[in-house]
């Protein structure tokens, strides 16, 4: 049988999603009488035409004509289907999900649901790396580098470091042991393609990569041994979670800075990144080894 949510879900959303502070978070806002105006965040402009009203709950750009209310907003931004899009919003804003009477809750998107699984994945990796760095014997020399790198015990907490142990087989045997399964860690991107029990990542200082909404999507990780047979540094590839080219480093610790001072640092790696962050210097990102492309200047134009 077909599913449904209960328009009473749908009106409660609209109802508790301030379209100002959710367009804010895409795109800087500036008051013009009741109305706001802004670089449209769906296409690259100098000149602002980007126009919201709040009675209305209604945004519109006068250049490239789009328009519509928070739910097709998210649509477009996220590229969700719109019930996905619904229970984005609800969750954002505390509502609770009902269906219709004699629906049941529907199955999510199947490719949605992969890439929240595997950003689970990565969230636990992530803090599993960052004790390795910071609570155990083999995570010292990586501590003491970043240590003598000028990094702060805050930075470092920031921005989630870790470190991957030089054993490449350990990583694989720990996520079975925590239930995960051979297939599922397969298609992770955290083990070599070639030999599936080993891992990408080993003796490295890891770099969690974040999205624009704070969770960690990808790695990059630093040579700790100077291998001449090894890049100094490794980045994860595209994921189903994670698009090289249109991710920016530090992102989501930016925007609001970028937003503030109407100004970018683009900066060539991790390190110089976190540095300026630490400086206090906190609208400066990175392009995770790539060429700048596009999609990322895309990102932060609208701000």
């Amino acid at each position: 049988m077909a599913s449904f949510i209960s328009k009473e879900t749908i009106e409660a959303v609209q109802n508790a999603t301030d379209i100002v502070s959710l367009i804010g978070e895409y795109t800087k806002l500036e008051p013009r009488g009741k109305d706001y105006w802004g670089c449209c965040p769906f296409h690259n402009e100098k000149t602002p035409s980007f126009h919201i009203e709040p009675d209305k709950r209604f945004y519109y750009c006068f250049s490239c004509h789009a328009g519509g209310d928070v739910i097709k907003f998210i649509m477009e931004q996220e590229k969700l289907s719109y019930a996905d899009t619904i229970l984005f919003l609800a969750k954002r804003s505390g509502v609770e999900v009902k269906y219709e009477s004699g629906y049941s809750q529907p199955a999510p998107d199947p490719k949605l649901k992969l890439s929240e699984e595997y950003i689970d994945l990565y969230e636990r990796t992530a803090s599993m790396f960052h004790y390795l760095l910071t609570e155990t014997e083999q995570g010292k020399p990586a501590l003491e580098y970043i240590t003598k790198r000028g990094l702060s015990e805050k930075t470092i907490q920031k921005f989630k470091l870790g470190f991957a142990p030089a054993d490449r087989h350990w990583l694989k045997k720990f996520l079975l042991g925590k239930n995960f399964s051979p297939e599922f860690l397969g298609g992770s991107g955290l083990f070599s393609k070639k030999y599936q029990d080993t891992a990408f990542f080993s003796n490295r200082l890891m770099f969690p990569i974040f999205n624009r909404r704070g969770q960690v999507v990808a790695f990059g990780g630093r040579q700790l041994d100077n291998d001449p047979n090894s890049p100094k540094y490794l980045n994860s590839g595209d994921l189903i979670q994670y698009k090289k080219g249109e991710t920016l480093y530090a992102f989501n610790f930016a925007k609001k800075a970028i937003k503030e001072n109407k100004k970018v640092i683009f900066c060539e790696g991790y390190m110089d990144c976190i540095a300026y962050h630490q400086c206090g210097i906190e609208y400066a990102v990175a392009p995770l080894g790539t060429a700048l492309t596009d999609e990322q200047v895309r990102l932060v134009r609208p701000f």
